[in-house]
């Protein structure tokens, strides 16, 4: 079952093959070596996937090596950093060449295999820090932030890898820790990419892992990313929108997976948005690879199940300092949540126009801020409408709301999806009951009262009381 704790981490029942299933993902991110890693992480689990060949490999970890070491050492570090730079490179890369010896091990004792497979990411988790730490120290990161960032996804790799296969590994090493320490390593990486794209007037090269470092973080991230399809909705000339909320279908993928939609697939107040005449849209950024929306005007999406299953929710946004609270309701009975409960860093917000360019309102020297809010999980479910909206901290004449500076943008909603449980549906069941017997008593009461007939303290205090009551086996069941 999905839960998320009060410092935003998602908890899910830890299964090999689906968290697999996500390293390869974050493999594919990482130029050459990640399909070799990918590989390795392979061998320790029944399910088969595609292999390698050793000649493959090996030309793999040459032209990484070769990408690698040698453009950096001949055109980015200073010469006097080049013997540091050998030693952390030579190790680093002696970590990598292991890959042909781990491939080739011919033990099929499971548990030599999987300590084998211990102390081989230990190291090159290692190995990996030593490098991203001499990247961050370079003057000129920039010029060799696409290294710096696929070391860090390297180590997001193992430790994830770890979380899923360290039933052997010595006592002696905390994987919460390290999953810990490593959410930290990523934010400070993910700043100094943010940092690099925002005051460089020249291309930042980034490569393909700068959009994985969200997912690296197994914390955040402990199942399968699956990301919906883009599907903008078009404005309706209509004033009822029950009518025009956009319905999003979830494919049905067993197991615990985490489904991931881009804000822009929600459908803002068609009556607002008339008055408005216009739909502001952010871009895409490379960090979390979606447009999102803007929610001065509340947001709206029906959410479809092909079966009941329970579904924890989740928000990732970025939000000028006006912004202080998010309105969260429908089917969800409705919220006002601080709009970050678990501060994560993002790119500045840069609208469609012709001056795109980002808007200073969305940088964090401004008091904007960026992240995640969480929602408690609704359980045996296979239908959600969601409507998303924005509390300003103070209130601002209607002509200033299109200002930019007032408005927040969701980039995306995650939906946390697990299976309903015998205990889930019993739950459900449960509140069902109470919900239906507190009505009938309430309603009992207020007949007594009607006919004059005098009640007593305890249905007294139930009267008092049924409302908070009601409200809570609504929220708990979603009846």
């Amino acid at each position: 079952m999905a839960t998320t704790n009060s410092s935003g981490s998602c908890n899910v029942k830890k299964d090999p093959i689906m968290l697999y299933k996500n390293i390869d993902q974050l493999c594919k991110s990482i130029n050459c070596v990640g399909k070799c890693l990918s590989q390795i992480i392979n061998l320790y689990i029944s399910t088969p996937f595609p292999s390698i060949s050793s000649a493959e490999l090996q030309e793999t970890l040459n032209r990484f090596e070769n990408e690698t070491s040698q453009s950096i050492i001949d055109k980015k570090i200073e010469f006097d950093d080049k013997k540091t730079w050998s030693a952390c490179s030579s190790d680093f890369f002696s970590r990598i060449q292991e890959m042909k010896s781990i491939l080739n091990m011919s033990t099929t004792d499971v548990n030599v295999k999987q300590q084998n497979l211990n102390n081989y990411l230990l190291s090159l988790c290692k190995s990996s820090s030593n490098l991203s730490n001499y990247c961050k120290r370079q003057p000129l990161v920039n010029e060799i932030l696409d290294i710096y960032i696929q070391t860090i996804v390297i180590q997001g790799i193992c430790i994830t890898a770890l979380n899923a296969f360290h039933t052997t590994l010595d006592n002696q090493v905390n994987i919460e820790s390290l999953k810990e320490e490593y959410h930290h390593v990523m934010i400070d990486c993910l700043k100094t990419a943010i940092t690099a794209t925002t005051t460089t007037t020249t291309k930042v090269n980034m490569d393909n892992a700068v959009g994985a470092l969200l997912q690296s973080n197994c914390i955040l991230y402990p199942a399968p990313l699956v990301a919906a399809p883009l599907n903008i909705p078009s404005a309706e000339l209509k004033f009822n929108r029950t009518y025009s909320t956009p319905t999003h279908w979830v494919p049905d993928i067993q197991g615990e997976f985490i489904y991931r939609i881009d804000g822009a697939n929600m459908l803002p107040d068609q009556y607002q948005e008339d008055l408005f005449s216009t739909r502001p849209m952010p871009n895409i950024d490379p960090f979390t690879k979606c447009y999102g929306t803007c929610i001065h005007l509340t947001n709206a999406i029906n959410i479809r199940l092909t079966r009941k299953r329970n579904i924890a929710l989740r928000i990732f946004g970025i939000y000028p300092k006006a912004i202080g609270n998010l309105t969260i309701g429908s089917d969800i009975k409705l919220k006002r949540l601080d709009c970050v409960q678990r501060v994560f860093p993002c790119i500045p917000i840069a609208f469609k126009s012709a001056d795109a360019t980002s808007f200073p309102e969305y940088c964090e020297s401004t008091g904007a801020r960026s992240g995640y809010t969480f929602t408690h999980t609704v359980k045996n479910v296979d239908t959600l409408l969601l409507e998303i909206g924005q509390e300003v901290k103070q209130q601002l004449q209607q002509q200033q709301q299109q200002d930019k500076g007032n408005i927040g943008v969701v980039k995306f909603i995650e939906l946390i999806i697990t299976d309903v449980s015998k205990q889930d549906v019993d739950m459900y069941n449960d509140r069902k009951s109470n919900y239906k017997r507190l009505l009938e008593q309430v309603d009992s009461i207020y007949d007594k009262l009607n006919r004059g007939i005098e009640i007593n303290p305890e249905e007294t205090k139930l009267l008092q009381n049924h409302t908070q009551l009601l409200s809570t086996l609504e929220d708990d069941a979603l009846l």
